[in-house]
């Protein structure tokens, strides 16, 4: 698992993610979490295996532009 493009989001980037993987840690049980930006883009997160799977969805076509696992254990 990499966590590799985590580093290359832009500071408010990497917040929603943190936050939509928190509300993921904190709520398992209530499945995939996201986030909107200001930009009208979207953090989102969900329960994993071995870490929770992240990724940011792009504000115009909605496609995934950036995606990762943050790894098990790993604090935010």
């Amino acid at each position: 698992m990499t966590n590799s493009e985590f580093a290359a989001l832009t500071p408010t980037q990497q917040t929603a993610v943190k936050n939509a993987i928190r509300s993921v840690l904190a709520n398992p049980e209530l499945g995939p979490r996201s986030e909107m930006m200001s930009d009208g883009s979207e953090a989102y997160a969900y329960p994993g295996s071995h870490g929770t799977p992240w990724g940011i969805n792009a504000r115009d076509d909605g496609c995934c532009i950036a995606r990762g696992v943050w790894p098990e254990g790993l604090p935010l």
